[in-house]
């Protein structure tokens, strides 16, 4: 049987998500026509972790 499909969880127990999502957030602002500056804190919109 071939392997058609693989499933990772990257919710930071692999990887460290966080630049990703800050440059996911960066380019959703961008398109709405918000920029923002290099240097401002997007940490807040990161839940509490489950553990």
């Amino acid at each position: 049987m071939a392997i058609r499909n693989i499933l990772i969880d990257l919710d930071g127990t692999l990887t460290d998500p966080k630049e990703g999502i800050h440059r996911s957030i960066r380019y959703a602002l961008k398109k709405l026509g918000q920029l923002l500056a290099d240097e401002v804190d997007l940490d807040w919109t990161f839940g509490p972790p489950l553990f």
